[in-house]
């Protein structure tokens, strides 16, 4: 790849936000603040939802989850002020993410 395609490829990612902040924070930080997230959602689930799991759907329950993960991992930091990037970064973590919450909400509703 020469020189230009380089800037090429580096000036599309940019304008890809959920690309932006993934190659900006490090994988390890990544991986152990959404293992945290998750595990504290989890626990609020069982505390507050176990009666009655039905209160909390599998979509809420992951929204739940991305907007911790998305505080702890601080994406303000990351990003300019002057883009609108909440929805398509959620969105885009809720899709990354979603088997391995999927798979913790089945666990968790029985």
């Amino acid at each position: 790849m020469n020189l230009q395609e380089n800037i090429r490829r580096i000036l599309k990612e940019e304008t890809n936000n959920i690309k932006m902040v993934l190659r900006r924070v490090l994988p390890e930080r990544l991986e152990s603040e959404f293992e945290d997230s998750l595990n504290f959602i989890s626990e609020m689930f069982l505390t507050n939802y176990k009666a009655n799991p039905r209160k909390l759907s599998e979509y809420n329950f992951t929204r739940m989850v991305i907007i911790d993960f998305m505080d702890a991992i601080e994406l303000k930091r990351y990003l300019p002020n002057d883009v609108e990037w909440y929805d398509e970064i959620l969105n885009g973590l809720m899709e990354q993410y979603k088997d391995r919450i999927s798979s913790m909400y089945n666990i968790l509703k029985k």
